[in-house]
């Protein structure tokens, strides 16, 4: 877990970058397609990545709640703004608000008690475990996902075609 706020922010900084590059990879003619009954579309998941930090942090009492409803992106680009909105907004609450004496304070969300560093570890997790899921579901309808931990196949068969040629 985080034994500081920095360290923390280091982290999320890094991850939220890496979703946001993400989601801007996402097509317009590919955002509404749910590839089954039980799976999100990628504007959906992007939605619910960007619409959960708020949520999951309503437990720290640093002044996010869920994105309304009616704030559901309609583009891939709505997405994005969205997404970044929120992470920013999350990391300037988190800033003011949470200091390395209170991570280890228990607070009660979702009926559970969990510290605070828990519920900063939570929404970290969350947002890559659903990235995870994005990537999936973006093969899966047709997008091409970026690399986040390495490059995808495509972006390796490029660095190879490169060298080839160089």
């Amino acid at each position: 877990m985080y034994s500081s706020v920095s360290d923390f922010l280091a982290q999320y900084g890094y991850e939220s970058q890496a979703t946001a590059k993400l989601i801007a990879a996402i097509s317009d003619t590919n955002f509404n397609n749910e590839p089954s009954p039980k799976v999100r579309s990628t504007g959906r998941m992007a939605w619910h990545i960007a619409r959960a930090i708020g949520g999951i942090a309503s437990g720290l009492n640093i002044g996010l709640e869920y994105l309304p409803a009616e704030k559901a992106p309609t583009s891939a680009a709505d997405a994005l703004t969205i997404y970044k909105s929120a992470s920013s907004d999350f990391i300037e609450k988190v800033k003011a608000n949470v200091t390395d004496d209170m991570l280890q304070n228990e607070v009660t969300i979702f009926g559970m008690q969990m510290t605070v560093a828990g519920i900063l570890y939570m929404i970290l997790a969350h947002e890559i475990h659903h990235r995870g899921e994005l990537v999936v579901v973006m093969r899966w309808v047709g997008d091409t996902p970026v690399g986040i931990m390495g490059p995808t196949s495509e972006e390796e068969q490029a660095m190879k075609a490169a060298q080839q040629q160089g």
